[in-house]
Formats: C-alpha cells, structure tokens, sequence
C-alpha cells in the first residue's frame, strides 16, 4: 500500500486545529483565566490521559477534575465532551503518520 501523510499545515487547513489548541485560544481570551489545559501529545497513544487545568504563571500547579466544584465540574465535563469528539480522530492521524 501506498499512503501520503500531510504537513502539518496541510493537516490544519484539511481538519482545523487541534482541539486542546482551540480550547487553550478560548480560554486566553479571558485575562482573569490563568489556566490552560493540557496536551494529550507525547503521552502514550494507548496508555491513559488525564486532562487537568496547568497554571500558566504557575509551574507544575496543576487542577485535577476531581477538585473542582460542581460549577466547574459541569463546564469541564463541556469541554471534556468536545475534546473527546475530536481527540481520537485527531490523536489516531497523528500517531500514524508519525510511524
């Protein structure tokens, strides 16, 4: 078989940004919003990822899911939702066409 892989810029312009990428844009709209979360790449494509919100001013202070109150947990859960409909197709193309 015969596969093509994109650039990374043809990638963007075929299936838009990343969707941490997009999210951490939304969130640096808002000046009173020091986080940002975190990326799923460099981890192991089958081992398990955990999103948590990094302090951007802040090294190493990291928010996990479970701290959050009920308020946030809804938002998070939000934006957990949107980034799981695009991370696998995403992560999957990424992974492949990396080997």
């Amino acid at each position: 078989m015969d596969f093509t892989t994109l650039s990374e810029s043809e990638f963007i312009d075929m299936h838009g940004k990343k969707p941490w990428d997009v999210i951490n844009d939304i969130l640096s709209r808002f000046d009173t919003l020091t986080y940002r979360i975190n990326s799923p790449e460099g981890h192991d494509y089958f081992g398990n990822f955990h999103l948590t919100l990094k302090h951007i001013n802040k090294p190493g202070v990291e928010i996990p899911f479970s701290s959050l109150s009920s308020g946030e947990k809804y938002l998070w859960l939000w934006l957990r939702q949107f980034i799981s409909h695009h991370l696998m197709a995403i992560f999957q193309i990424y992974y492949f066409s990396m080997k």
